[in-house]
């Protein structure tokens, strides 16, 4: 090999390298999601583990039809607390940085979401918006599983 070799570039071999980085930068990023101990809220999985349970079995249609509303209403799950068997409350955040929250009372288990014996009570931003509070409840109740569309 001599010194031309070395130093010789192909009508790719920037492209190459431009490739080469992209895909070394996203591998980083990759590597590093849902890693490291975080807050509460460090990611889905943190806001998921550990709830797949018998005693949860009965809300997950909500969490379904809540993650459904969800993409409309551009608000992220912060926590899910589990306040009785009959009762839920998801702490949401709104793409604008206010707080939100959904309160859900079931009258009994395994009532499904769109049930109008379930109250929800919702609260977005600070002072509260009656509009966009109705719709996200009105998405939620809207929402059906699959097998029965």
């Amino acid at each position: 090999m001599t010194s031309s070799d070395s130093t010789r570039t192909t009508k790719a071999g920037p492209l190459a390298r431009s490739v080469f980085v992209c895909l070394a930068v996203g591998g980083a990023g990759l590597a590093g999601c849902g890693s490291g101990s975080g807050g509460r809220a460090s990611g889905a999985g943190q806001v998921v583990a550990g709830y797949a349970t018998v005693d949860n079995a009965p809300w997950r249609d909500y969490d379904a039809a809540i993650s459904s509303a969800l993409m409309g209403s551009e608000l992220a799950v912060v926590e899910r607390l589990i306040e009785s068997p009959t009762r839920r409350r998801w702490v949401l955040l709104s793409a604008q940085d206010e707080p939100a929250e959904l309160l859900v009372t079931v009258p009994e288990l395994w009532a499904e979401p769109w049930d109008s014996r379930v109250v929800y009570e919702c609260s977005i931003g600070h002072f509260g918006a009656p509009e966009r509070e109705k719709a996200f409840v009105d998405a939620v109740r809207a929402w059906r599983p699959k097998y029965s569309r």
